[in-house]
């Protein structure tokens, strides 16, 4: 193989010139991981989560920086435990209702960062078009605490 030098980058070509494929090292990788933690935060931004996951998933370094910033957990409704999916490996139901419908939440939901309250994905947008406070009844005014404007 032959190694070719690119501002920065490298190029390496096999020997019969075919299948160059693009190394990117170093500070090339800093600032392109740069650019596509913030297109990942664009597509979250614009709801497009499938997207995000596949741009960042090839982010350099975000598994050896480890875990920075705030984490959630969430409890298992039943048992108290922490759920690593949508039914608790303990008591084996599913961990999390919606505070609408009261049904399990086993596809995408939101809730909120101060009471932890929250649903069906689609539930809680109907309901935060027409109020503004919890909809389990805790009061807590979600809309206020949300990052972007949206529960």
């Amino acid at each position: 193989a032959l190694v070719l030098g690119i501002e920065g980058a490298d190029v390496v070509v096999d020997d019969d010139g075919s299948g160059s494929v693009p190394v990117i090292t170093g500070d090339m990788r800093e600032h392109l991981s740069r650019h596509c933690r913030v297109y990942a935060d664009i597509l979250f931004r614009w709801g497009l989560l499938q997207a995000r996951g596949q741009v960042l998933k090839f982010v350099a370094g975000a598994a050896d920086r480890g875990h920075v910033g705030v984490s959630f957990a969430t409890l298992c409704h039943s048992c108290r435990r922490v759920l690593r999916g949508p039914r608790c490996r303990s008591c084996k139901r599913f961990g999390f209702n919606c505070s609408l419908c009261h049904l399990p939440v086993r596809g995408l939901s939101n809730f909120c960062v101060s009471c932890g309250h929250g649903g069906h994905m689609d539930h809680i947008r109907a309901w935060f078009e027409r109020n503004t406070v919890c909809p389990a009844g805790c009061g807590c005014h979600c809309l206020e605490m949300a990052p972007f404007g949206t529960a």
